[in-house]
């Protein structure tokens, strides 16, 4: 996998950096793909017969096709929420404090 990033910048890079650079790589690769099958659907649909139908890129590369869930996904419950916001909170060096703590009684 070719991020662009030497090892040195690499090793530097947060979770959230890495994940954002994989994201950027799956949809360019996606995207890459997705030019391929175009070029194969024309030509193939140059040469196909009356009756037969045209092709489309989900059809030569079925994993093209959007999936739903992963492009909308549901609601986060206030459980991930408060996950993501400890994750966020001890990676930037803050202190999480217990649950169901007030926070009256800090």
């Amino acid at each position: 996998m070719n991020l662009g990033l030497d090892e040195g910048e690499l090793g530097r890079l947060t979770l959230g950096e890495l994940a954002a650079l994989n994201k950027v790589y799956a949809a360019r690769e996606k995207r890459l793909d997705w030019r391929a099958a175009v070029i194969v659907c024309a030509i193939a649909n140059v040469h196909r017969g009356k009756d037969d139908k045209a092709l489309h890129p989900e059809d030569v590369m079925p994993w093209l096709k959007e999936k739903e869930s992963a492009e909308q996904p549901g609601r986060q419950t206030p459980e991930q929420m408060r996950a993501v916001l400890e994750e966020v909170t001890l990676a930037m060096g803050g202190v999480v404090h217990p649950r169901h703590r007030p926070l009256a009684d800090v």
